[in-house]
């Protein structure tokens, strides 16, 4: 039976199985895919955060 998550080594220290190490690879690699394919998400952010800004000065101005 594979086991999943951590197995004790003959230290007592839990080692991560293969399984575990795969997904913890894949799922750093799709976090750096994602982020790789929205180049303009950081601009976008910027300038909600600019409309933002222009929307507290004209709620202060009435």
């Amino acid at each position: 039976m594979r086991s999943i998550g951590l197995t004790p080594k003959a230290g007592g220290a839990p080692e991560m199985s293969e399984n575990y190490k795969l997904y913890v690879q894949k799922m750093a690699d799709l976090r750096a895919s994602r982020e790789a394919n929205r180049p303009l998400h950081r601009e976008m952010e910027a300038l909600f955060q600019f409309i933002r800004e222009c929307e507290a000065r004209w709620a202060l101005e009435d």
